[in-house]
């Protein structure tokens, strides 16, 4: 039902500066869904751990510039894939930033995940896919579990997901910044639960959390974005 309307990706400060094949992965995905795709209209971050780490001014001078730069676009369709963005995006809309009362509706109605776009399509496991793959759902941001309901439907009985067992990894807020000690502690505690074998996976959907996994996991287990399962 989306094919054929304009969008534009926000990718976040992860994908941007360290992980650009997230981006390209997700243009591919966006494309094959006959989208079509804008350039970035200069988006910067969004905001969100600004406002975690006490800037409230800093962090109203990026949203305005997000929103100025969706305008600036056409107002379409607002992609993201990292669940931590999502978050913050959304709160967009429940702030005084110079939204109108009819772009506040649009806002919420063209703000969406990637994986919610995907809705039902299918996909093939090649030869390369890892026997396992372990998703972690983020504290905050999961909204309606887009990411978990894609990845049972892309892996099927190689996801391993646990309602009862959602770990924090540790990196939200100013954890990180105000106790590193208890930060790794948490992640250790998390990766201690998940227990991946060496060749298993473990992905999630925010790129805070995927950070702060990748440097706590043990030898021979990779994490990363569900993105990065797509061949």
């Amino acid at each position: 039902r989306r094919r054929g309307q304009k969008a534009v990706l926000f990718a976040g400060c992860v994908a941007d500066h360290a992980n650009p094949a997230w981006k390209v992965s997700a243009v591919r995905l966006l494309a094959g869904l006959g989208l079509e795709i804008l350039p970035d209209p200069g988006f910067t971050c969004c905001g969100c751990t600004l406002g975690h780490s006490g800037a409230p001014d800093a962090q109203a001078a990026m949203q305005q510039q997000n929103i100025e730069a969706w305008r600036t676009a056409g107002r379409p369709l607002l992609v993201t894939f990292c669940a931590t963005c999502r978050c913050g995006l959304r709160a967009y809309a429940r702030k005084d930033l110079g939204l109108t009362m009819d772009e506040i509706d649009l806002w919420r109605e063209k703000l969406v995940s990637l994986a919610e776009l995907l809705g039902d399509t299918s996909f093939d496991i090649g030869p390369g896919a890892p026997p396992a793959v372990r998703y972690h759902r983020p504290c905050h941001g999961a909204g309606g579990n887009q990411d978990l309901a894609f990845l049972r439907r892309a892996m099927g009985e190689r996801l391993i997901f646990n309602e009862n067992e959602t770990p924090c990894c540790g990196f939200g807020g100013l954890t990180k910044l105000t106790s590193p000690d208890l930060s790794d502690a948490v992640a250790a505690m998390a990766l201690a639960i998940y227990a991946p074998k060496p060749g298993e996976q473990i992905v999630t959907g925010c790129s805070g959390c995927v950070t702060q996994l990748r440097a706590a996991a043990p030898a021979g287990v990779v994490v990363g974005h569900w993105l990065e399962l797509i061949g």
